[in-house]
């Protein structure tokens, strides 16, 4: 009876210590998992992180080109602006010339058919150079706001605005000249 009594008491001690190593072994397990999934976890936030980085730093990037690129667009504008008004100026000493010769052949007696015909010819030279070189530099800046590379159809317009501005590339100043050169080799 004694070896059925320890029988009898050693299977639950058994069973206790299978039941305690189970609970271990399960313990381990989900440890384990817990221990994988937090790498896991961990692993994306620094991907993400490095992502967001490389992210934010192209857009810094891309902002510092855009404003490099609206400086240089209102340096050349200014420029422009500058070269127009000394054109306006020129058109105008030349505009005074002209009433000055207009007012000296008309204080004299006699109006020589040639002379006459020389100042109206001029008259219609000064206008037409007026016009043209508005025209041009109208033109020039309505090339330098469609000039965007990537775009077939900005790329249509501004070189339909390129073709139209080289009859009259020899109204603009200086800078303009050098702004259309410029935006010449950047079509090409």
């Amino acid at each position: 009876m004694n070896e059925e009594h320890q029988n009898e008491q050693s299977k639950p001690t058994e069973k206790s210590s299978l039941d305690e190593k189970r609970k271990n072994a399960l313990l381990r397990y989900i440890t384990i998992l817990f221990a994988v999934a937090f790498l896991f976890v961990l692993f994306s936030l620094l991907q993400q992180s490095r992502d967001s980085r490389a992210t934010i730093s192209e857009l810094n990037q891309s902002s510092a080109s855009a404003l490099q690129k609206a400086e240089q667009l209102q340096d050349t504008n200014r420029q422009l602006q500058e070269d127009n008004e000394a054109l306006q100026t020129q058109v105008e000493a030349l505009t005074a010339q002209v009433e000055e010769l207009e007012q000296e052949l008309a204080d004299q007696p006699v109006l020589d058919d040639d002379i006459a015909g020389a100042i109206m010819r001029l008259q219609q030279e000064v206008q037409t150079a007026k016009g043209k070189t508005q025209e041009a530099y109208e033109l020039l800046l309505q090339a330098m706001e469609l000039y965007t590379p990537g775009s077939q159809e900005g790329n249509v317009a501004f070189s339909k605005a390129m073709d139209n501005l080289e009859n009259l590339k020899d109204y603009l100043g200086e800078a303009g000249l050098e702004e259309y050169n410029r935006l010449l080799e950047k079509g090409e």
